[in-house]
This record gives structure tokens, sequence and C-alpha cells, in this order.
């Protein structure tokens, strides 16, 4: 990394690849908006442009579900400076969250240099056809509740859409530890693909080692 190499793996990828226990979470990039409570009689345009009516009563907490997928490109970092505890609880695991032998060493990343490597890496890759985005992790659910009064609004395409980025940054309780900041890229109209810089030309090797603050620490 400390020669601008460096990996951008996918939602997809990460849901797959993860083993067993509590260090995996298979429902990355899936999530769900769900209708509490009976629905009678009420109509919605799904996301695929199609008119639906339903009418339904439940013993069931949800009536309605709607499932929802995103795949993109990130880069998963733990926000502020280099933290020696955060370090130590992510190896030697902390309360609900399994030890992490995996990452031995951090680097700290300008921010601002490392969204400008991104959009020359995006640009290289996708023509700049993608949704370039970066935030803090929430931790939390990835079932958005309404109630059904509301099915119009959040089952309309234009909702989905919104949650569906929403789900792209978003991860359980038990994985809070990480303090993550996620750096992501999402094509137009391709699929996603893992994407390794040291595969690119110079200038974008140049950009992404141009980024790193400093070399962080091997140990925590």
């Amino acid at each position: 990394m400390l020669k601008g190499n460096f990996k951008l793996g996918t939602l997809r990828e990460y849901s797959q690849s993860e083993g067993g226990g509590l260090m995996s979470d298979h429902a990355e990039g899936r999530g769900e908006t769900a209708i509490v409570g009976d629905i009678f009689n009420q109509s919605y345009t799904d996301h695929g442009g199609n008119r639906i009516t339903v009418g339904a009563s439940t013993q069931n907490k949800y009536s309605a579900v709607s499932q929802i997928n995103i795949d993109a490109c990130l880069f998963c970092s733990s926000k502020g400076k280099y933290d020696s505890k955060r370090h130590a609880d992510l190896i030697n695991g902390v309360g609900d969250y399994q030890a992490n032998h995996g990452i031995p060493a951090f680097l700290e990343i300008d921010v601002s240099r490392f969204q400008k490597a991104l959009a020359l890496l995006a640009s290289t890759t996708f023509a700049a056809r993608c949704l370039q985005r970066d935030q803090d992790i929430r931790y939390s659910s990835r079932v958005a509740e309404y109630a059904p009064s509301g099915i119009q609004e959040v089952m309309s395409a234009r909702h989905q859409a919104r949650w569906a980025l929403e789900i792209a940054f978003t991860k359980p309780e038990r994985f809070s530890v990480e303090q993550e900041y996620r750096f992501a890229l999402i094509p137009v109209g391709r699929a996603c693909e893992a994407l390794f810089t040291s595969r690119m030309k110079r200038r974008v090797r140049d950009a992404f080692r141009a980024a790193i603050h400093s070399e962080g620490s091997a140990s925590p």
C-alpha cells in the first residue's frame, strides 16, 4: 500500500467470502423496507414499475416486505487518527466482536486526497459514470419499518434507491468497535468488480500513494 497499491473490494464479495461466527456479515448490501401492521386495499407502484394492490392482515410483525440489494466497490477504514486501543480491540476481540487477526498494521490516509484518488480511479475505470460517496457507517438494522399509511411512498422506486444507498453504509451494532468510515464507488450500468490499483496506470497509483498521511503502526 505504501507504493499506492490499494484494493477496493465489493459488497457482494465481502458478503460471500467472510467465514462463520460473529465476524461474518453475509447481509452486506442487502436490506428491506417493511410495513408494520395490517394493510387494507392499498395500492403502490413497486421499484420494478408494477402497480400492486394489497389487502393483507397478518399475525406476523410485517404485512409487506420489499427486498433491496446494492453492490459497490469499497474501501473501508476506521475514522480518526490511529488509536492503539481500537487496534488492540479489533485484533483481540471485545464484547460481541470476534477477534480479527487479519489487520496487523494501519496506515493513516488524508481523506480529501483519497477522495481525489478515487475520482481519478472512477474516471479511468468507469469513465466517471459512477456515484462516489463516503461517510461514517451507521450501526443499526438494515430493515426500515413504516406504517401502512406510508406504503405508496416507501415502496416507490425513488425511496427504494435512497434506502439502497443507506444500506451500503449500514452494519450491525456488533461491528461498531471498528468505527468505520467507508468510501464507495457505485458504477452506473455495469456490474461491480474488485479493483486493484496495482493493475492501473502509474498516475492512479501515485494519487493513492499521495493520499497516505503516515505509516500508522504495525502493532497496537
